[in-house]
């Protein structure tokens, strides 16, 4: 009597046949999947500008049999926002901090989960600093000015001849 070996793949089946002498039975096996998959993030950058792409990656993500579904979720003004796909790339054009999550799901329907947090800034702080460095730039120039003004001697008018 010899029994299939049967790999855990989803939910597949099995029919076994037993044969002794004149009786025939028949079992079946059920084999399921009920092992979830991992889900792991790659994240370029974790702080963009506003108005640039993010790009996230599923790499990493494994399962025993195989993964069939990425869906990667956050909120954006009130509202879900749902892509799909091993790697995604989507534009903020508000500032503010995300919370991402990424759901990967197998062939028998079980799921994984990760979450990571993104901050979109403003260009103001660019801003900020350049105002920064140009009223730097200006108070160095008033300084040496300053400086030479004192270094001069002073001159006294003469009659002219």
């Amino acid at each position: 009597m010899a029994f299939p070996q049967v790999a855990p793949r989803g939910r597949e089946r099995a029919v076994i046949r037993l044969r002794t002498g004149l009786h025939h039975t028949t079992f079946t096996l059920t084999v399921l999947d009920i092992e979830s998959p991992i889900a792991a993030i790659e994240v370029g950058n974790t702080v963009i500008v506003k108005g640039e792409t993010a790009g996230w990656k599923a790499t990493g993500s494994v399962d025993n049999v195989g993964i069939v579904k990425y869906t990667w979720t956050y909120e954006e003004d009130g509202r879900t926002v749902t892509l799909e796909g091993f790697s995604v790339g989507p534009r903020f054009e508000e500032p503010g901090v995300y919370e991402v999550t990424l759901s990967v799901e197998d062939a028998a329907g079980n799921t994984g989960r990760e979450t990571f947090t993104i901050t979109v800034e403003s260009h103001a702080w660019m801003w900020a600093v350049l105002a920064i460095f140009c009223v730097g730039i200006v108070l160095a120039i008033l300084f040496v000015m300053q400086r030479r003004a004192k270094a001069l001697p002073d001159v006294e008018e003469g009659p002219e001849v």
